[in-house]
C-alpha cells in the first residue's frame, strides 16, 4: 500500500497515528537513538515548514542557521570541517579568509543551547564542528 502526503501537516498527522497504534515513538533523538521528545538532547527539524525545535520548544533561526544546521544534523556524529561548511552551505570553493564560519557558528550555539545544560553544537579543536551528545 503506498500512501502519498502531501504536507508536512499529512506527515505530521500520518506519524502520530503510527505511533498511537504502536505505542512507540517513530523518531527517537538523533543524539542516542532511543530517548523521546522530552529529552533535553533531542531535536527535531521539519524541511518543508522550515521550523527546528528542541524538547518541543521551537527555535527561530535565520535562512543560513538553517542551512548550517541542516547540515550538520545529516552528519551528525561525524566532524564537520571549515571546508565542508564553505562547499555545502556558501558554495564556496575557496577559503575567503574571513570568520563569516565563526559568527555564524556562535549564533546557532548561541539559539540552540540557550537555556540547556547540556551543548548540542561541539568545536572539535584543529578540525571542525560537530552536533553530539556531549560524554
Amino acid at each position: 500500500m503506498r500512501v502519498k502526503l502531501k504536507s508536512g501537516r499529512d506527515q505530521r498527522k500520518f506519524i502520530e497515528r503510527i505511533e498511537e497504534l504502536s505505542g512507540e515513538n517513530v523518531f527517537a533523538c538523533y543524539q542516542c537513538g532511543r530517548c523521546s521528545a522530552g529529552c533535553p538532547m533531542a531535536s527535531e527539524m521539519d524541511l518543508l515548514s522550515r521550523t527546528v525545535a528542541r524538547a518541543g520548544r521551537p527555535i527561530d533561526l535565520l535562512p543560513r542557521e538553517f542551512q548550517i544546521l541542516e547540515f550538520l544534523m545529516r552528519h551528525s556524529g561525524q566532524v564537520v570541517t571549515r571546508t565542508m561548511l564553505l562547499e555545502q552551505v556558501w558554495n564556496y570553493h575557496f577559503d575567503p579568509k574571513t570568520g563569516v564560519i565563526d559568527v555564524q557558528i556562535s549564533r546557532l550555539r548561541q539559539k540552540l543551547d540557550k537555556g540547556y545544560d547540556r551543548p548540542m553544537l561541539q568545536t572539535v579543536r584543529g578540525a571542525g564542528y560537530c552536533l553530539r551528545a556531549p560524554d
